[in-house]
Formats: C-alpha cells, structure tokens, sequence
C-alpha cells in the first residue's frame, strides 16, 4: 500500500473573470494612456474637420472612431473567462507503530496500556480496530501509518484520508450556492440592461441616419442618447462579468455542468480499504530502529504539510541511528514528534540460554565440545545450574542408544549485558548414531531446570567420511589451504582435480586426478564438490549433465567460488558458452550480460571491501566463527574484508543471502552486491562464494579459516547424509534455527520407487506447532525441476516446530525435520518501557509524551494529542484553460462591432462629404 503523505482535494471549480494582459495594476497604464492620447487626437482633428458641419456631426463621428478605439483597447486586454480550481493538500500525520519483539510482551498491573489480549501490540491493534485514535487525528489530518523495526526503512502500511466534516461542508456549500444564486440574478439583471441600450443606441442611430433635415434639434439629442447608450451597453456587460466572481456565461445562461471525472476518481480512491491491523501490525522485529525510522520518514517525507509524527513503542531503541539524531533531524523540518509509550517499566526477571554452540557432526570416539550462552535479568551475583544432558526422542525421531550423558555446573550470573559461556566436553561417543542432548538452567530459588531456558539439538556420530572433490583452474590460496586442512582432518576425504596442472604433480590429497570423473558411479561418490573458478569450457556435455544430475538427484553439495580469471574473462568466459548453460543454473546468483565484465577488470581493489552478514547470515549456524561469543565483537565484524570479490547482477528468487559486501565500485554490481548466497537444486545445494579470499581469516588464528569451511562443506553436503528414504526421497531446510517473524523455506525432491522424480499435483506437509496446533502446508511443484515440490510459512510462535512429510505412493515412514524458533536475544535484554528515551524524543521536537491511548484521548486530564497537532493544509490556486466557446464568441463580436464601427463612419463621411 502506498505510503504517499500528499493527498490532494478539489475544493471546487468556479469561472472567473479577467483580463489576459493584465498581471497587475501597474499593466493598465500605459494602455489606458495610450488610448486616452488617441481618443483626445480624434476628438480634436474631428472637430477640426467639422467646423463647417457643425458639432454634431463632430459628435457623431467622433463618439464611433471613439468606440472603435474602444473595441481595440479591448481585443487588447483580452478579457476572457477561465475556470479556476483550488487544490487543497490536506494536513498529514504520519504513526510510527513499533512491530519489534518486545511489543508482543504481555505486561501486569499497567493499566493505562493493557488491552484485552494482553500484550502491547495487542493494545495498538484493538484501539486501531475499534477506538477512535485514528479517527479523531483524521478530523483534520490525512493519515499514514508505517511499522519499524529492524529495517532501515519503516514500512507503509495505510493511507487513511481526512474525514470529511459534513455539517461544516453542507453549511458552506449552502452558503456558496446562495452567494452564487444572487450573483447570477445580478448578472443577467445587468445583461439584460446592457442589451437593451445596446438596442436602443443602435436604434437611435438608425433613426438619426434616416432624418429628412439637417437642422434637427431632437435629431441632435438623439445621436447623444444613442452614443450613450453604446458606450454604456459594452461597459455594464464588462461589469456584469468582472464584479461577480464565479459566474460565466454558463451560470448565466444556465447551461449544465460538464462531467467532472477528476472529482469521481478521488471519490472512488477515497474509499476505504478493509485493513487487517492484526497481521499487518504483528510483532516479529528482531531489531528495534527508533532513531532510523524517525530520520528516514523525515528525509523521505517531510513536507509543509507534514504536521507531526506520531511513534507508538516501549522506547527501547536497541539498533541503527540514535534517537537523538532523529529528533535533530525532526526539529530542523520543524516537525513535531508526540510519542505514545506501552509496557511497564518494571524490569522482568529472567535467565536463559541465549545460544550455544554445538558441532552437528562428530567422530565415534572424538571427544567434542559444547558452549551455552547464558543470558540474565535481575539475578546479579546469584548463583545458578546450568545442566547438560542426554534426552529422548521426539515422536517420529530415531536417536541413538541412552548413554548416561549428564554434566552441570555451578555459574555466577552477571547483568543483563553480559553473556556467560559455559562449556562443556563430552567424551567420545563410540557408537554412530543421532544423539539428542539438552542445555538447561535451574534458576536461583528453584530446583528443576526452567522449561523456558531448554535447548535441544541432535549431534550425529558419522563413521563415514565426507568425500570432497577440489575443483580448481589454478592453484589459489584458499584451494592450497584447504586442500591441506581436508587431507589433514580426519573425518574427511579429499581428491582434486587442479586444471592447471599439466602433469602429474605431487599434492597432499587422497587422489590426484588428471581429469574430471567420466564415469558416473565415480562421481556420485563424492559428497560434497568445491569449485575454485574452473574453466567450465573443458568440460564436455555429459560431463556436465552427470554434474547437474549428480546436485539435483543425489543432493550433492556444491561450493562455486568464481574470479576474473575465467568466469570474469570478457572474451572466453564461460558463463556465455551454449554448453554451460545448465551449470548457470547451479549458480544462486545472477551473472552480467557478455562484456559487461569488461567494467570490472579492475577486479581488485586497493581499499578492503567489508562484508556484512545479513539476517540470514547472523542467524546461520555454520557462519558462526568464534570460540566464545562473550569474546567482545565476532570476527566478521573486526574482519577487514576482500579485495577481489566478482561483480553479479543479484540473488536469483528463491535463493537466500548470507553475506552482501560494500562495493567500492557501486556501478559494478549494484546497491547490495551479494557475497554469500545459496540455494536448493533438485535435491542438492549449492552455496556461492563472491571471491577466494577466506585465507585472510587465518590472520585469526589457523582454527577460523579451517572452522569456516569445515562448516561450509557440512553445511551442503549434509543431504547426502540425511536422505530420508531409500528411494531417495528428501525434506530439505535451510537451517534449522529461526527466529520469531521469519519465513521457513520447505523443499522436498520425492522420487518414485524406480528412483525417479515423482510427479504429483502437489505435496502436503504437516506443521505442528509450539502450542500444539497442526496445520497443512501445500507444496507446489517445481516448474523447472520434476519431483521437487517448493512451500513456505511464517514462523510466528517462539518453539520448536515438528515438520512432518507423508511420501506419497510408499509405505515408508514419513520424512521429518524439526526447528528451533526463538525470540530475538537483543529485544529480550530491555523488555521494560523506557520512558526517557520517548519524553526525550518529544520534547526535543516540541511534541508530548503520553502514557497509552487514554493520556492521548485526554482522559487523564492532559490536552487530547488531537489539538496538540495544527492543521497545516495547503490550498493552492489551479488555474485552468480559457472557456474557448467564449474566445470564439468574443473574436467574432468583436470583429464584428469594429469593423461595423468603422464601416459606418466611412459610410457617414462619405455621406456628409468629407474627404
């Protein structure tokens, strides 16, 4: 929906008169002048002329150059009738309602902001829906409601156009129309005047013509009385139309009004949408942005009739600009900002496992090590448990053999800021298998765990190494680093394949191989590929279809790092060969059309480019890169960044980014250029690499650069190890940990029993939810795969969500996947309403803070927020075109009249023979 504040209103079309060449008074000077020196030159040579004719021949002769002199001034001044509109923008309000996680808290004992359902969200829909909060801002203002909260821009959500004053618009159109009735019978009173001594004049003239003598005395009267009344016809017709404003020969002859479509369609935009506040106002920000949202609607909106903005939140602005800086920016545009304050400023107690840290995957018999993240409120210096232990299986869930696994330890919790890690090393487990383990803190004064603090995962004992093909066109740094870390790390296997190589040279792997594997039983082994910018050109066909069939069908896992030095070259790059085309389709990312490259030769660059996880990226587990999170900064945030990253059009649909970089060259790649990117194909995943250049983590230690691709390589591979079914069916998930608001992509790759894509309408997946609620999610099939069936839903409840697939045409259990939602840890540490930071805000901007709907209604005795706000509509003249019935009219008239004019004094001097 349009988040436009300019709302324009025709406040009504009048006609109205004037004259064309005059802009001011000063413009009837020298016209008037002129005509008095040229009326004054022909009275004075006509009386010349007529000395022995006597005066009233002067007269006579003399009155008709006068009014032809007369008719020019007039053809001059142009007076013409043009109808004028006035276009009202109305005031505008702009409502900033906070959507962050904290607003969906439910507060006790503050009465002023509780509503029905509880929570502070709640309050702010109900009122929405059906108080009179709106309405009564929308008596004199347009209104605009936005949410914020972790975006950098506030999302419009609804116009809601001023309500009109029916009364005050009855009595004023009452009153207009009555104005106008009197000045049209005024009008056409005069006009009818003005005709009549038009009649009479030329009446009289025709009489003086027609006398039989020359010494007439009555002949002389009456050639006056008809001069007379010529000139006094074509001046009460000029002042018929210029003292009555608003009538035209339409009002006066009382013609119909045209169609006004304009009007019609503001009518018809006018109406009011059904808006469902409940959804669109829904609290799942993990990030509150106060200072951002104000600063943003300022730069983008603020216009002479922006009267005030409005914030709804419980102040606690934990992310992007300062507040300060928004209301420095608010107080310059001169716009007020009144805030409405919701929550309690009690300070909840609490403690929980913020995070924590857990390998997916460990060796029979490697001890590994395991790290909670404690969090707390309200507890400082007491004492607390925090537990680990091994737990059963979820319905429908195989897990490996009781073990006995329990260890807990005795912490200190600190303040709110400060996250306690708490490790703990778990003995080598000897049988493979799916382990389920659990953290838990029993809080101070209680003696069981806290069911709100649990937090479950699954490890899985693998005998089985990950088997890794290296891919690269020449030898770089990351493919030497990790091709030594993976010949190194005892649960992998690693072979390459270097094209640079011309013969067989000595490298530390498992295999060397001379070419890339022909035979598909030979490729279909390996788990997981990593591609260091091969030059895909020497790849033949088939091999490339058995690749593509190898990610698709076999859920093979693919890492593509591209570089200038093949998928870059303008000349022979491969991403334009016919051949490839079905390897661009592995990619997630967009490539730039042929020779677009040529733009980015430059490729490196001397200034590091930072890289920056996206939301996505924060909330993935294989990115996390510290040993301890309490460590201050994580290392992508210290990281300098890359140098060399390859420049793409985006992120295809569908595919979800992890990272994005700050392009020193932002015509290379766009606003966002995308570092980090993945997506499912088929059954596989392939994740994208902007450039090679993770080596520079090792400056953090050799255990960073190994960790990262450690992760990297289980991350995709791991639907070769948890295929469902032995036809191959698979449910695929991103991650599994999210966070409260977002959107769970589902896909599943279903084959029939001869292992082929299964084709269906549609695939039906089971979600039962935190609360014990099930619903149906219908995956659609995928247009461009067979067998691969898309869906999504949001993740509104903190919890663990169970996800369950029947395979259709099989008497197999159904697939099963289960994820972790939870609330946002930074809306969780300030839950309390910070007071200062909203009276600060208003009173810095000239505004008023209020406490909830009531104090703004002014039910707690303070002034309504309503007459707090001026009334800043805009009324701006639109003046439209000339009415062209009336030019053509007014050019033939007076074409008419002069040339008659003259005409008859011709006639008459001939007649009276002067020369």
């Amino acid at each position: 929906m349009s988040g436009n504040l300019v709302t324009l209103a025709d406040a009504g079309a009048r006609t109205v008169f004037e004259f064309g060449r005059i802009q001011s008074p000063l413009d009837w000077l020298w016209p008037l002048a002129i005509f008095v020196v040229l009326a004054w030159f022909v009275i004075v040579m006509y009386v010349l002329d007529c000395v022995e004719l006597g005066i009233r021949r002067a007269v006579l002769l003399g009155g008709l150059r006068v009014l032809a002199l007369v008719g020019l001034l007039a053809i001059y001044l142009q007076p013409q009738w043009r109808e004028q509109r006035e276009i009202v923008s109305n005031s505008q309000v702009a409502v900033l309602v906070d959507t962050s996680q904290s607003m969906q808290r439910v507060d006790v004992g503050e009465a002023t902001t509780a509503s029905a359902g509880g929570s502070r969200s709640a309050a702010i829909v109900s009122e929405f829906t059906g108080g009179e909060f709106l309405a009564d801002l929308r008596t004199a203002h347009d209104v605009a409601v936005y949410r914020f909260d972790q975006d950098d821009r506030p999302t419009a959500l609804a116009t809601l156009p001023k309500l009109p004053d029916v009364v005050a618009d009855r009595s004023a159109a009452a009153a207009e129309q009555a104005s106008l009735a009197a000045s049209t019978a005024s009008a056409r009173g005069q006009l009818i005047f003005a005709i009549a001594a038009l009649g009479l004049g030329f009446a009289g003239i025709v009489t003086y013509l027609g006398r039989k003598t020359n010494e007439d005395r009555f002949a002389a009267v009456l050639l006056v009385v008809s001069t007379v009344c010529l000139l006094a016809s074509v001046s009460v017709a000029f002042w018929a139309f210029a003292a009555h404003e608003g009538v035209g020969l339409r009002e006066v002859l009382a013609l119909p009004e045209p169609s006004d479509a304009e009007v019609a369609a503001g009518d018809e935009q006018a109406k009011e949408a059904s808006i469902n506040w409940l959804e669109s106002l829904e609290a799942r920000g993990t990030e509150t942005r106060l200072g951002t949202a104000v600063a943003r609607l300022i730069e983008e909106k603020a216009t002479g009739t922006l009267s005030a903005i409005v914030v709804l939140s419980d102040g606690q602005s934990n992310a992007g600009l300062d507040v300060a800086e928004g209301a420095a920016l608010a107080a310059e545009a001169d716009v007020p900002i009144h805030c409405l304050g919701f929550g309690s400023t009690q300070k909840p107690q609490f403690v929980a496992i913020g995070d924590y840290a857990a390998p997916s995957r460990a060796m029979p018999e490697d001890p590994f090590e395991i790290t909670a993240y404690v969090q707390s409120r309200g507890f400082d210096g007491r004492d607390a448990t925090v537990i680990l232990q091994q737990v059963g299986a979820d319905e429908g869930e195989e897990v490996g053999e009781d073990l006995g696994i329990f260890e807990e330890q005795e912490i200190t919790l600190g303040d709110a800021e400060e996250n306690l890690a708490v490790k703990f090393t778990v003995d080598g487990i000897p049988t493979p298998g799916r382990y389920a383990l659990e953290l838990g803190v029993v809080p101070p004064g209680k003696g069981e765990i806290d069911e709100l603090t649990r937090q479950r995962f699954v490890v899985e004992v693998v005998l089985r190494k990950t088997k890794v093909l290296l891919i690269a066109g020449g030898p770089t740094r990351d493919y030497r680093f990790l091709r030594n870390m993976l010949y190194r790390d005892k649960s992998s296997e690693v072979d390459v394949f270097l094209q640079s190589a011309r013969d067989a040279v000595s490298q530390d792997a498992n295999r060397v191989l001379a070419q890339f594997p022909t035979e598909v039983e030979e490729l279909f082994d390996y788990d997981c590929i990593v591609a260091f910018d091969p030059d895909w050109t020497t790849f033949t066909a088939p091999e490339i279809e058995n690749l593509v069939r190898w990610v698709s069908d076999e859920a093979g896992g693919m890492i593509v790092i591209p570089s200038l030095v093949h998928a870059g070259n303008p000349v022979s790059s491969w991403i334009h060969e016919g051949h490839t085309s079905d390897l661009q389709q592995l990619y997630p990312v967009v490539f730039h059309e042929r020779f677009a490259q040529l733009n980015f030769q430059r490729g490196a660059t001397e200034k590091a480019a930072p890289i920056e996880l996206t939301r996505e990226g924060l909330a993935a587990e294989f990115l996390r890169l510290d040993k301890d999170a309490t460590a201050g900064p994580n290392i992508w945030e210290i990281f300098p960044g890359i140098y060399g990253a390859y420049p793409v059009v985006g992120a295809k649909p569908g595919a979800t980014v992890y990272a994005r970089y700050d392009d020193p060259m932002p015509q290379s790649a766009g606003d966002d250029p995308v570092y980090m990117a993945s997506h499912f194909y088929g059954a596989g995943r392939v994740f994208y690499l902007g450039s090679g250049e993770m080596w520079r983590l090792r400056r953090y230690g050799d255990g960073v650069f190994e960790k990262f691709y450690i992760n990297l390589v289980r991350h995709v591979s791991q639907g070769r190890l948890l295929r469902g079914s032995r036809r191959g069916d698979i449910l695929l998930l991103e991650q599994t940990r999210y966070f409260v608001g977002d959107t769970v992509p589902v896909v599943a790759h279903l084959k029939d029993n001869q292992r082929q894509p299964l084709k269906l309408q549609s695939a039906n997946l089971l979600i039962m939810r935190p609360n014990g609620e099930s619903t149906q999610l219908v995956l659609s099939p995928d247009p461009n795969r067979e067998g691969t069936y898309r869906g999504q839903f949001p993740a509104r409840d903190p919890g663990d969500y169970q996800l369950v697939l029947p395979l259709p045409e099989s008497i197999e259990d159904p697939l099963m996947k289960k994820i972790t939602v939870e609330t946002s840890g930074t809306e969780d540490q300030r839950p309390d309403r910070n007071d200062e930071v909203l009276s600060s805000l208003a009173q810095a901007t000239g505004g008023q803070y209020y406490l909830g709907f009531a104090a703004a209604a002014g039910r707690s005795g303070d002034r309504p927020l309503s007459e707090r706000i001026a009334d800043r509509t805009q009324i701006t003249p639109q003046f439209g075109d000339v009415d062209p019935a009336w030019s053509s009219l007014w050019a033939k008239s007076m074409m008419f009249l002069v040339c008659g004019l003259l005409c008859l004094e011709w006639l008459l001097r001939r007649i009276l023979k002067l020369a």
